[in-house]
């Protein structure tokens, strides 16, 4: 399998594992920018759910977003966004 390397640009820098994410993402997270972090770390903690609930992926997300721990999490303040996933579900 060959693995494509990303150039590094200004537009677009690139990490040390290849994966490139526009340079105002990268400068800091704020209250603006945090919604670009939501979704991965709910999926993550969505998928975990449902596995030991044996619910749906759906009922899994709603119980997700409609948690104390989400509504931690949306908050940039609070620092939660800072967690792993196992540390989110822990809460939940």
């Amino acid at each position: 399998m060959t693995v494509k390397r990303l150039r590094r640009t200004a537009e677009c820098p690139v990490d040390n594992q290849g994966v490139s994410a526009p340079r105002e993402f990268m400068s800091e997270i704020t209250q603006q920018n945090l919604y670009l972090l939501l979704p991965f770390k709910v999926s993550w903690v969505a998928d975990m759910l449902a596995e030991d609930e044996h619910i749906s992926t759906i009922e899994s997300i709603r119980r997700v977003y409609s948690s104390a721990m989400y509504k931690q999490l949306e908050q940039e303040s609070t620092k939660r966004w800072h967690e792993g996933p196992v540390s989110l579900y822990q809460t939940i």
